[in-house]
């Protein structure tokens, strides 16, 4: 079954029909960018300055990153 958020950002999406990056600190919704490579970058820097609890979704792919998948790889080198 799908977490909560990802039910939650999906049907918002829908509701706009555009394909969008949604950038989640635990369970606060921070912001919502374009999917496009621009809007990655963005939501990628922002995610940088949340730490351990901030998340990546994508309208397209669900779950794209979290801190916590970061830390786990930097574990592994």
């Amino acid at each position: 079954m799908s977490h909560p958020l990802c039910y939650t950002v999906r049907m918002m999406i829908k509701e706009h029909k555009k394909p969008t990056y949604t950038l989640w600190n635990g369970v606060q919704l921070i912001a919502t960018y374009p999917h496009t490579r621009e809007g990655m970058n963005a939501a990628m820097l922002r995610a940088s300055e949340l730490g351990i609890g901030a998340k990546l979704y994508s309208s397209r792919d669900d779950l794209v990153w979290s801190a916590r998948m970061a830390d786990d790889m930097m574990d592994c080198e």
